[in-house]
């Protein structure tokens, strides 16, 4: 979020690119988050009611963050950033 947010602030210094790697990096994050979940239930692994009540609203709330964020850029950026992205 950091990094999305850094780049939407000085997207002069940025092209579309940037932006959308960034994005890419929350997604990572989210279905990493799933898989390690899944993985340690699939061994047997518990994660006691209240740490996995925390973890599953930090990634609900993260997956909202990413919605939002990516409209944002898609309607913000697209404007400012696409006068520094090369055309080919």
């Amino acid at each position: 979020y950091n990094i999305a947010q850094h780049i939407y602030e000085n997207h002069e210094q940025y092209e579309i690119a940037d932006a959308k790697a960034s994005l890419a990096e929350i997604d990572h994050c989210i279905s990493h988050y799933q898989y390690v979940l899944d993985k340690a239930r699939a061994e047997g692994r518990g994660v006691p009611a209240a740490r996995l009540s925390q973890m599953n609203e930090s990634m609900h709330f993260l997956a909202k963050l990413r919605k939002a964020l990516g409209v944002y850029m898609k309607r913000a950026m697209t404007n400012h950033m696409a006068i520094h992205t090369p055309h080919h």
